[in-house]
């Protein structure tokens, strides 16, 4: 029995930035079923009005570009600020708990609004932005994770995460909006 709970708890300790993710995937996946069973407010960034907008709109796609930028280091900064504190961990896992409830309850909106292939419509919105957000994301809590990091391993590590997020503002900016307008062609 008591290899069990070992086992059970030294895998936790091990995936806990994943158990983390998922388990916020879970709290917004159940709120946002209880929010639409009780007719609360729920996102409508989903629905045929936000995506026929990319049928319909030039884009300028710098403008998309700056702001994207400014809202994505902004988090980057923020986490690392997160990471110089003596509550860091609890910090960054609250955070990853947060973002994987923005996830849930988006998926779950997603397919209220049109069934599997709402699934689908999720993961063309996210890809290919979020493999590298959160990538960068995974070397800075394993960063802040590791104790006998050196100044330049440190250095190394924040430089591969601005990249990173760089890399991700810019699919994000000029890539997935002609994804998301070439999926809403495919659905309507």
């Amino acid at each position: 029995m008591k290899t069990k709970r070992f086992l059970m708890q030294n895998f936790l300790l091990r995936h806990r930035f994943a158990v983390t993710f998922f388990a916020g995937i879970c709290i917004g996946t159940g709120y946002a079923n209880i929010a639409y069973r009780y007719q609360a407010a729920l996102p409508e960034i989903y629905n045929q009005h936000y995506l026929s907008a990319y049928a319909d709109i030039t884009m300028n796609y710098y403008a998309l570009w700056k702001y994207i930028i400014r809202y994505r280091f902004r988090d980057l900064l923020l986490i690392g600020m997160m990471g110089l504190t003596a509550f860091r961990k609890y910090l960054i896992a609250f955070y990853i708990a947060y973002l994987g409830i923005c996830a849930g309850m988006l998926v779950s909106t997603s397919v209220m609004y049109y069934g599997l292939a709402g699934i689908g419509l999720y993961l063309a919105s996210v890809v290919p932005q979020y493999i590298l957000y959160g990538t960068a994301l995974y070397f800075l809590y394993q960063m802040f994770y590791v104790h006998h990091l050196t100044g330049k391993n440190v250095l190394m590590i924040a430089a591969i995460a601005v990249i990173l997020v760089g890399a991700g503002t810019y699919t994000e900016a000029y890539c997935n909006p002609l994804i998301l307008k070439k999926l809403y062609g495919y659905l309507y």
